[in-house]
Parts: C-alpha cells; structure tokens; sequence
C-alpha cells in the first residue's frame, strides 16, 4: 500500500522496486548532464591553456606543467587532479601526469576527428545564455538567431564540424557529385553559402586551387575571422567573403553551390530559390546537415542527444512561427 494525494493505492508486487530503479536511473543521468557542464568548462581551460598539449609531450609533475605553460602551481594541481578522477588523463605512480596517445587524440589534437576541446566552449556559453522565454512565453519557438549566439557557440560549432569536414570534403563528397570535381579541377566557381568562420571555404580553396571561392554569411564577425583565417591559409587569392544572407549573396553561374550546417534558417524555401537562380544549368547544390530524427530512440548516443535537447517540441513554437528543420542527428554529417 502507498498513499498519493491522501488516497491509499495498491501497487502490483515489485512496482515500488522497478520505480525506485527507474527513478534512480533517471537522477543518475541527470547528475552526469550537470557533471558534463563542469567538465566541458575545465576541457576548455586545459585546451586553451595548454596543458593538455604539455602532457601529450611526456609525464610531467605539476611544477614541470606550470613552468612549461606559464601557470600557477594551486589551480592547475586541482585541475590535474580533476581530470584524472575523469579519466580524461592518467596520475603516475610516481606524482606525475600523462596524456597517452588514445587520450591525447580526443584532446591534444585539434585535427583529429575525435578532438573534443574545441567544441567544449558550447557549454561554457550555454551557462551564460539567457532562456529564450520572455514575459509572454511568445519566442520560446523561435530561439536566438546565428549573430545573437556568444562567441564560444561560434567557435565551438566550427571545432566541432571541422575535423569531419577535413577528411571527406574533397575527397569523397564533391567527387560523388558527378563531374563537378572535375570542373572545379579545370577552374570552376564555387558559393559557399553560409561559410561561418571559413573553414568550408578554405577546405575546397585548397582542394581545387583552380577555381574561385565566393563565400557568404550574413554575420560580419563571423566573416571577419574567415578572411584572417584565409590569409594564414594563403588563400586570398582565390576566396572572396562577403556579408550577406542565403537569400541575398551575389553572382550567377556557380557550378558548385555549398551549405554547411547552415539551410535551418527563417526561411529555407527563399534560400533555395535563390541558389537555384545563383546555380549554372550544369551546376549543382550540396547540403551538409546533421541526419535529422525525432525518434527518441535513435538519438540516445551521445551527439544523437545534443543534437535532440538543443530542439524545441513543435507545440511550444509560437503560432506565428513556421516550423524549420531541426539539427537532429545520431552520427557524423553526411551529404545528400
């Protein structure tokens, strides 16, 4: 017997147990998320720090760690200590630390498609985020538009996409399109709609160096960066970046047309529309978007479950706002 609301209720046998378990489950991932907070904010200051680059070199002690980084022996001793008890790197016996080659993969190296510390600022930024729900509740559907983000969603993202851009771009999708490769190869012109920081421009800058690379994203910092990170990537020559939104870029008769990451927006009839008129008759349009699910039980897998609490359920848009593609997704992006 057990009393709810003042009323006394029968319980078939061994409910009270498989609850408490059920229950038990449920506060257990729930401390996990709140865990993941603290750690992402530490991932990030090992990465920008250097402290996991230190490590990866050898077994150092704390003393050894803070001369190499130019820090201070208090903080990082329990910031070493932390990440040990995560696992995220290993105590000798000896009172020094190490990153193996298995851990300095998944922290040390930034082009590693398993490289995690650049994207750990998302969490960083998602605590200094304000909830998008005002008085009314009105805009709980409509979320925060791309320029409105903080920085680390800006930076994080790109690190988070980047190394799965790196390998497969040039090598894999572009050539599945038919002959484009092989018109980009002979000097074709590429839109790089929605480039964010650069790194898609960049990539096929450098896989086709014949063709011309005019990239566009209605964020001005964003396209700041882009162009600095084009320099050093000595590219100028062939990529031009411009402010301006998918319903608005400029030029006609792109034999490539690319969106990374980037078709949820406002109004994604309007952006295809405008491709579609921007696209030479020969021409063609790759999408890059996470693989999309509301099937809760195909995004239990850790990237899976980003993907699925950074949606809104349809019934709290507003009435005004149109339903959009959500960035769902359970593996890796691929290209259709």
């Amino acid at each position: 017997m057990r009393r709810l609301d003042g009323v006394e209720r029968t319980s078939p046998a061994g409910v009270e147990e498989v609850c408490r378990d059920v229950a038990d489950a449920c506060l257990g991932r729930n401390a996990g998320d709140l865990l993941a907070t603290t750690a992402g904010r530490n991932v990030v200051l090992g990465h920008r720090l250097g402290l996991y680059h230190a490590l990866a070199d050898g077994p150092l002690t704390i003393a050894e760690l803070t001369a190499c980084t130019a820090t201070h022996a208090h903080p990082v001793r329990d910031w070493l200590h932390g990440q040990a008890a995560h696992g995220y790197i290993t105590a000798t016996d000896d009172g020094r630390f190490i990153l193996f080659p298995e851990q300095a993969c998944c922290l040390a190296d930034p082009h590693a498609a398993t490289c995690l510390p650049g994207v750990s600022p998302i969490t960083c930024a998602a605590r200094r985020a304000r909830l998008p729900i005002d008085d009314d509740r009105s805009d709980i559907g409509t979320g925060p538009r791309w320029p409105d983000h903080d920085e680390d969603i800006l930076l994080g993202c790109d690190a988070f996409f980047r190394p799965g851009y790196l390998p497969d771009v040039a090598t894999q999708w572009i050539p599945a399109l038919g002959d484009v490769a092989q018109r980009l190869q002979a000097g074709g012109r590429i839109a790089d709609v929605g480039c964010r920081l650069g790194t898609s421009s960049i990539i096929v800058a450098l896989a086709y160096p014949a063709a011309q690379v005019n990239a566009s994203d209605c964020h001005a910092p964003c396209v700041k960066l882009a162009r600095a990170r084009a320099a050093n990537a000595a590219v100028t020559d062939r990529v031009a970046f411009e402010v301006a939104s998918a319903t608005t870029f400029t030029g006609t008769g792109f034999d490539l047309v690319t969106s990374f990451a980037c078709l949820h927006t406002p109004d994604p009839l309007a952006a295809a529309r405008h491709v579609r008129a921007a696209t030479a008759p020969h021409g063609c349009w790759m999408l890059v978007e996470p693989t999309t699910t509301y099937d809760p039980a195909a995004s239990r897998d850790p990237v899976g479950r980003m993907w699925a609490l950074d949606r809104e359920p349809a019934s709290a848009r507003s009435r005004e706002s149109p339903a959009r593609p959500s960035p769902a997704a359970s593996r890796w992006p691929r290209h259709r």
